[in-house]
Order: C-alpha cells, then sequence, then structure tokens
C-alpha cells in the first residue's frame, strides 16, 4: 500500500530516479513476503513503466518482460485489478502498439464498465488508431496497426 500511495502522488510531483528505486524496492520486498501479490507485480510493473516514460531506462533491462510479464501476473492473480489493465495498456500505447493497448484497455473495461483511467485509455486507443489510419502520425512497421 505504501509503494502504490507513493507512486499515485507522481501525478502531482514527478519522482526522481531516486524516488522511483525506492519504490520499486517496496514493491519487490512486498513479493518476497507475499508471492502471489497482485498489486505488487503491478507495483514493480508501473515502476518500470514509468522508468521507461522518463527515459531512464538500463540497455540490460527487458521491458517487455518488466511490465508486460508482470501485468500479466497480476491479472492472472487478480482478474479485475484494474490498475494491471492500465499499467499494460499505457506502455503499448507509449511503445507504439495501440491494437494492443486498446485490446487491454477493452478487456479491463469488460471487467469494470465504469473505470475512469481504463475508459480514457480505451479513447485514447480509438483516437491515437484513427491517426495512424488518416496518416497524421507515424508507426513503426513492425507496430503498424492492421488494417480495418
Amino acid at each position: 500500500m505504501r509503494g502504490r500511495a507513493v507512486s499515485f502522488q507522481w501525478v502531482q510531483q514527478p519522482p526522481t530516479k531516486d524516488d522511483l528505486l525506492a519504490v520499486r524496492t517496496v514493491f519487490e520486498r512486498a513479493l518476497e513476503i507475499d508471492p502471489k501479490n497482485a498489486d505488487a507485480f503491478v507495483g514493480s510493473a508501473h515502476t518500470y513503466m514509468v522508468e521507461y516514460v522518463y527515459g531512464w531506462t538500463d540497455p540490460g533491462t527487458d521491458y517487455d518482460a518488466k511490465i508486460l510479464d508482470q501485468a500479466d501476473r497480476g491479472i492472472a492473480l487478480a482478474r479485475d485489478n484494474a490498475w494491471a489493465y492500465g499499467v499494460k495498456s499505457i506502455y503499448l500505447n507509449i511503445s507504439r502498439r495501440p491494437n494492443d493497448a486498446l485490446r487491454v484497455a477493452n478487456a479491463g473495461l469488460a471487467l469494470d464498465p465504469s473505470n475512469a483511467l481504463l475508459i480514457s485509455l480505451a479513447q485514447f486507443g480509438r483516437n491515437l488508431l484513427g491517426s495512424i489510419r488518416a496518416g497524421k502520425i507515424g508507426c513503426s512497421a513492425s507496430h503498424a496497426p492492421e488494417s480495418a
């Protein structure tokens, strides 16, 4: 709970890299105590996503594994964990996989149709895909959206 509370404060005040690493340690410790703690998996994934967003990446880190795999583990342990769907969808959008991001947001919405984060992520995905299809923004060939 402490790690999640601190990470939610990042909306108002961006973290430093030290803040990020300290919170990641909290989530890792929670997983040592309870290896089936869905929120700890998602919290750890969230710290890697923030690291990716801020460009603090480490070339030796597999961000897909750290973010997507941990979010998936969180979902497997707590299927209704909206935070897990949100973290996964955000990362997929920022790593230029809008089709996958929209699919994940919609999967979360199927379980929690009134979740504001997932509603906004689904709309963001639809807007992004529309812009890509209209040729307003580019998308790498390996992650180009499928034709309609």
